[in-house]
């Protein structure tokens, strides 16, 4: 109100010009003002992920997950016992000559354990396990014979795993040693899961059958070793196909699937994940498509 009086005593003074000249000047002032404030832009939406870049993370550290089981138990089997260098810190211990004194007595029982607690290892690959892996043989490695494997406190990075998988041997190949013996492997195996793990906190079911192939390495030294599987799993309700043309590919020292694609029913969506191409090596990068659509990239956990 000071202002106004005095505009209006300048203007009785016959200082119009003036007077207009600072009411003009007030006005403008309080339009500077106001029009910084309704211009302040608000702060841009944060981006989210597609919920279906987590179900393909979800499904793939499942898939890695169980296959790397009956990888474990592989290696575990061919070595002498003790502390195996290719599983890290775990200690291998099997039926005692007290037991199998002939060496050919079945069912036989191997124990993988990774400690527990704060003594959790390191594999070969970089990632920490703590549990025990319990399989069982029924007998010598001929085609039906099987490998049951239990696991109920067996973890990796924290994801606690439960369950069974049966594995069935389904061929078997002659081979030549480097010191010229003739031995008999199996190359190829029927794998049925029925197991849960905790991802994120949530408990999901996991069932799966599949195939299991030794694609290569089978008369070389496990590091070498390369195996490839196809089939159907079903996680929770998202069923997931991999066929045997594009199979699914791991090598021992690799802590993620390396090549291959898999299809996931998700509802009325279709999610192909695509972890890369012949050419590819180990690393954590993946794309998905969704009903055929652009390809999402996503980083394997």
């Amino acid at each position: 109100m000071l202002f106004y009086t005095i505009i209006l005593s300048l203007m009785k003074r016959n200082t119009t010009k003036l007077a207009y000249l600072i009411m003009f000047s007030i006005c403008t002032s309080f339009f500077i003002i106001g029009g910084c404030k309704k211009t302040k832009q608000d702060p841009a939406p944060a981006t989210s992920t597609p919920p279906e870049v987590q179900t393909a993370t979800d499904n793939a550290q499942s898939d890695f997950i169980f296959n790397n089981i009956n990888n474990i138990v592989d290696d575990a089997a061919r070595s002498e016992g003790g502390v195996n260098k290719m599983l890290g810190c775990a200690t291998i211990t099997k039926d005692s000559t007290a037991n199998n004194p002939t060496g050919n007595y079945f069912p036989k029982t191997l124990v993988i354990d990774y400690g527990s607690g704060s003594t959790s290892c390191t594999g070969v690959d970089g990632r920490k396990r703590t549990g025990i892996i319990s399989a069982t043989f029924s007998g010598p490695r001929n085609v039906d014979s099987t490998i049951t494997i239990d696991y109920s406190t067996y973890a990796v990075d924290g994801i606690k795993i439960t369950g069974r998988t049966i594995v069935t041997t389904t061929q078997i190949v002659k081979l030549t040693t480097v010191v010229g013996t003739v031995t008999s492997v199996p190359i190829q195996w029927s794998t049925v899961t029925t197991a849960s793990l905790v991802l994120n906190g949530v408990t999901h079911s996991w069932k799966c059958n599949k195939t299991r192939y030794w694609q290569q390495g089978s008369n070389t030294a496990t590091q070498y070793d390369q195996f490839n599987f196809w089939g159907t799993s079903i996680r929770d309700s998202d069923t997931t196909l991999v066929q045997d043309i594009t199979c699914l590919e791991t090598f021992p020292t690799c802590p993620y699937i390396v090549r291959g694609t898999a299809t996931i029913s998700n509802g009325s969506k279709r999610i192909v994940i695509n972890y890369g191409g012949a050419n590819d090596v180990c690393d954590s990068k993946a794309t998905i498509s969704i009903n055929g659509g652009t390809p999402i990239s996503f980083i394997l956990k």
